[in-house]
């Protein structure tokens, strides 16, 4: 299994941008993220130690 880290801020902000995208208002997509995809995130995150890849995804340009 493989695990690919990102950094919060960088997934943060990826995430309201693609809610952004679908539709939502900047308020709508941040509160979505806080409720719903954090939760995700930190569900995913205790997997983590089961990988046997990690993959640092390093920030964009």
């Amino acid at each position: 299994m493989w695990f690919l880290e990102v950094r919060d801020e960088l997934r943060l902000q990826r995430l309201v941008r693609r809610h952004e995208l679908f539709g939502r208002t900047p308020d709508e997509a941040g509160r979505w993220v806080e409720q719903v995809d954090q939760r995700n995130a930190e569900l995913i995150s205790a997997t983590r130690r089961h990988a046997d890849l990690i993959i640092h995804l390093l920030d964009e340009p």
